[in-house]
């Protein structure tokens, strides 16, 4: 996501996705989103869509997606932390969330990180 063609990018486009990345409840909501780009809802998908070649919505997913991974890797953050951490109200709602998109749970990916870095992973082939 960090290679997007920032130059060519509509500045209102790219300030709204600076904005998502600095904070990833922004996904909840696109039309203050789009109001704080001074642009009207359907005009900012339009251009968000013709800038990124995603919708906000899957952007605003796989920026959550990312982060998760990121945290998910430090084993000092507990998974409950990380689900309020990247937008989600719940913990549930961000294991639903996770398994649809990876097809894993974030408890599972999360051992398999852990056995990986412990060199487990391989000896259990």
């Amino acid at each position: 996501l960090s290679s997007l063609r920032t130059q060519s990018m509509d500045p209102r486009i790219r300030r709204a996705v600076a904005k998502m990345r600095e904070n990833l409840h922004y996904g909840d909501n696109f039309a203050e989103l789009a109001a704080e780009s001074a642009l009207s809802r359907a005009h900012f998908f339009e251009l968000f869509k013709r800038s990124t070649n995603l919708t906000p919505a899957v952007y605003a997913n796989a920026l959550r997606v990312e982060a998760a991974i990121a945290e998910l890797c430090k084993p000092e953050i507990r998974i409950g932390d990380i689900s309020y951490n990247v937008g989600f109200s719940a913990p549930g709602h961000f294991t639903r969330f996770f398994r649809q998109h990876l097809g894993i749970t974030p408890g599972e990916y999360r051992r398999v990180v852990d056995l990986m870095e412990s060199g487990q992973y391989f000896d259990r082939l």
